[in-house]
């Protein structure tokens, strides 16, 4: 009979991976996608990217448009009481038709409750982050996410928090 441990599977890399493959499986069945919180969570990691001591400013960059993307869901999920799967299935990465979608939004001001000062306008907010992400350019090296785009796009990230956070201390999302 063999013997285990906890301490043995823990230091097992086989178990290892498999227990991570469970884990995001039951995270993904029981967790419903938050928007709000991934938009956070990506913020933070691009700036410590940025200024961790190891070349990640790529990195850095493709977290930065992960911001914008999931602000912009979560403000269209509210304003058309969507669901977040539905959200996802309608605009999977396209960060141009979410933008038209904001300005949409914004044109209306009467369909919903966020007041324009909270709203983000991508095309000044977001207008580098709108002009150079591309999720498949986490596979290129030649992309142009250097350091300066990695700041510029941390910043217009940053902007783009502050509003969802505003938003979010309104009760409004």
């Amino acid at each position: 009979m063999a013997s285990w441990s906890f301490e043995a599977l823990a230091n097992d890399p086989q178990c290892v991976i498999a227990c991570h493959a469970v884990a995001s499986i039951e995270v993904r069945i029981f967790m419903p996608d938050n928007f709000y919180i991934t938009a956070e969570r990506c913020l933070n990691a691009a700036v410590a990217l940025n200024i961790s001591p190891t070349d990640h400013k790529h990195l850095a960059c493709y977290l930065s448009g992960y911001v914008a993307e999931c602000a912009a869901k979560q403000i269209i999920m509210v304003v058309f009481s969507a669901s977040p799967k539905d959200i996802k299935k309608a605009f999977s990465h396209g960060l141009t038709a979410l933008s038209d979608w904001i300005q949409l939004i914004a044109l209306d001001p009467a369909g919903h409750s966020i007041p324009l000062s909270h709203l983000p306008d991508f095309h000044s907010d977001a207008a580098q982050i709108l002009a150079k992400w591309n999720p498949n350019n986490r596979y290129s090296n030649s992309c142009g996410w250097d350091g300066a785009c990695s700041t510029n796009f941390i910043g217009e990230a940053t902007s783009i928090m502050t509003k969802l956070a505003q938003l979010r201390a309104s009760g409004i999302i």
